[in-house]
């Protein structure tokens, strides 16, 4: 796959390393892209497909996940940080390519959604038998009657920045939750105001919201 690839890539010129980093990175979010489109054309995948006894440890999939994005993150002046607390998270069984697929989702949402010279944090817990990993940005807010529609096919916000266009399929956000379900787990919003008095105009009043994505998982997966 793509990280074998990267694994085993050495180049000498370390002129060529940007542009190659640059164009890899790019490789891996349009993937990431066309295999939610294409899974979601097929129907889902069913769990009998699903890669589900190997033991993975969390840190080192959300490290993959991000690296794409530091690029064009880093363009607009948006860092990603992973909090410590995703160190600290155990082990968990799951399909490695799946859920990379869903978590790249998820972090390519708050790259596109993010207002220049922001921080997306990346965090996760562990409450009781279920563990929550958490990708959270500051920019447009989600209305909350957007909550549910967002998940479904096709279906995008229908917050809009007015400064920028925002490209999207509408279906990254489907995919990523059929992913977390078919794991037994659920993948929940939340956006609110970051100010106590939100701006009330119409053309502003969405402007400054922190959203948080949160994957929910079972720490043992069922047979």
């Amino acid at each position: 796959g793509y990280d074998a690839a990267l694994a085993r890539a050495t180049i000498d010129d370390p002129d060529l390393l940007e542009p190659l980093d640059k164009i890899l990175s790019e490789v891996l979010r349009l993937g990431s892209r066309a295999r939610a489109s294409l899974i979601h054309l097929r129907g889902g995948m069913p769990r009998s497909e699903y890669r589900l006894r190997q033991r993975h440890p969390l840190d080192r999939l959300v490290a993959i996940c991000v690296e794409p994005y530091r690029g064009v993150a880093q363009s607009r002046n948006i860092n990603i940080q992973v909090d410590a607390s995703v160190h600290r998270l155990p082990h968990l069984s799951f399909d490695w390519d799946m859920m990379r697929l869903a978590l790249m989702n998820l972090i390519d949402n708050a790259v596109k959604y993010s207002h220049f010279n922001r921080t997306i944090r990346i965090f996760g817990e562990v409450k009781g038998d279920m563990l929550a990993l958490s990708v959270e940005d500051y920019g447009l807010g989600i209305p909350r009657e957007d909550y549910e529609r967002i998940f479904e096919p096709y279906v995008r916000g229908s917050r809009r920045d007015p400064r920028r266009f925002i490209w999207g399929s509408g279906l990254g956000l489907a995919v990523a939750r059929d992913v977390v379900e078919t794991h037994g787990g659920a993948i929940v919003v939340s956006s609110v105001p970051t100010a106590k008095t939100p701006l009330t105009d119409e053309a502003h009043r969405w402007e400054n919201y922190v959203t948080t994505f949160t994957i929910r998982l079972p720490l043992r997966q069922e047979e």
